[in-house]
């Protein structure tokens, strides 16, 4: 494993302050940030999270209103065979 201290993440991760860390991207997002999630439990409690948010998608997805990366690219596979959800590898 490639284990080293960056001053900042590559393209495809962000960072996790709290957990001192790189994080992946969700699928077909290059540019993702972490942004403060406010809601309350059933008794009324403020509860206070981190959610991962998508600024930049790769070619061929969008942007949708929830800041998730969408394709209109079905995958669905023969049988035996994986889909492949960007192609960023040659």
């Amino acid at each position: 494993m490639n284990q080293r201290c960056l001053l900042t993440c590559p393209s495809g991760f962000t960072p996790h302050s709290a957990l001192g860390e790189c994080c992946p991207c969700p699928t077909g997002c290059i540019d993702c940030s972490y942004v403060e999630d406010d809601d309350s439990d059933a008794n009324g409690v403020k509860l206070v999270q981190l959610v991962m948010v998508c600024k930049e998608c790769v070619n061929g997805w969008r942007l949708d209103s929830s800041m998730a990366c969408e394709t209109d690219a079905t995958n669905e596979c023969e049988e035996g065979r994986f889909y492949l959800p960007f192609s960023e590898m040659s």
